[in-house]
Order: C-alpha cells, then structure tokens, then sequence
C-alpha cells in the first residue's frame, strides 16, 4: 500500500509580521504592529479522513503600544483574532465522531506595564 501526499499542504503557510516603531518630539514611543497567519485547507491526521478535513482561514492580530519618554511605563491596545474565526487547535478524527477544541475567540483589551 502506497500513499501519496503531493498534494498535501504545509502546516507553515504564510506568515507576515511587521511592527514600526515612532517616536514623538518629546520622547514618547508608538509602536504599531500586525501580526498575519494564513493557513490553507488541510487535514488534521496523515490518513486525510474526511472526518479530519479542515477548511483554511486567516487570523490577524493587532497591537498598538505606547511608551512614555523614560521607558519605564508603557500601555499596549490590542486584539487578538480580528476575523472572529473558530479555529481548530487540536482535532481527532474518529469514525463515529470527531473531537476538537479551539483557538479563543476574538479578545481585546489593554494592558498597562512597568519595567523597572
């Protein structure tokens, strides 16, 4: 028995990051930065049952941090799953069923740090 996965798809598809750092005229830094994956369809176990066909999807995350002039404080906005997509982190295809858990949904918040 032979199989053939040429036509499989890599578990590291693309990825894109890109953060730019600013610094104001009075020493404030503003750090925007995206973070982009995309994964294409693929199966969730090296047999490619059906049970185990996972659709492809895109997840974004945001972050805008702020750092005041010495360094010391800084404040981060941020959101983590723009699109909102249920992503499969582990699946186990059986026969009768198939199990998965997932990636959280889109969060967003702030957070505030020091470093001393």
């Amino acid at each position: 028995y032979q199989c053939d996965w040429s036509s499989d798809v890599c578990s590291s598809d693309p990825r894109f990051s890109y953060a730019h750092e600013f610094e104001t005229a009075s020493g404030w830094k503003i750090t925007p930065a995206v973070d982009f994956y995309a994964q294409g369809a693929t199966f969730a176990s090296v047999d490619n049952a059906v049970q185990g066909r996972l659709p492809g999807y895109t997840k974004t995350d945001l972050n805008l941090q702020i750092d005041e002039p010495s360094g010391h404080a800084f404040v981060n906005f941020f959101v983590n799953n723009l699109e909102d997509r249920r992503i499969p982190v582990t699946v186990v295809p059986v026969w009768s069923s198939t199990t998965a858990s997932y990636a959280p949904p889109r969060t967003y918040g702030v957070r505030l740090g020091f470093r001393y």
